[in-house]
């Protein structure tokens, strides 16, 4: 497994969980004191009382953690791109920018997934 596999395979998780709990609760998410509203693609209101946890339920509205997911695509995939160029290992500035996108974006994104049991074991 390489980095961009580890980080693929978690970026996968958190789509298939957003997607699931959009699938429970449809529609925008947002809290109001310690009452999470939510609205469905209808317009239809409801309210899921959670105390002080509302305001960290509706901050991973799905929708948001869903475009978080794809911003940090975009990410890994650049590199996987840069480090799949044909020059990359003839081409010093190009190997020296991989070496700086792995260490300076794509492994503080692991940092997430520390708890992971196969945090850490990428060979690239």
């Amino acid at each position: 497994m390489d980095i961009v596999d580890f980080l693929n395979a978690r970026l996968d998780e958190d789509e298939r969980i957003a997607d699931e709990a959009r699938c429970l609760v449809p529609g925008k998410w947002e809290s109001r004191g310690i009452d999470l509203i939510y609205a469905d693609v209808d317009g239809v209101a409801g309210t899921l009382r959670h105390e002080e946890d509302a305001v960290h339920i509706a901050r991973h509205d799905p929708a948001r953690v869903l475009r978080e997911v794809a911003a940090k695509r975009k990410i890994v995939e650049t590199y996987r791109e840069a480090r799949e160029h044909p020059d990359y290992r003839t081409d010093p500035v190009l190997h020296a920018m991989v070496k700086q996108h792995k260490q300076f974006a794509l492994l503080p994104l692991t940092e997430v997934y520390r708890e992971h049991p196969d945090f850490g074991r990428w060979r690239s």
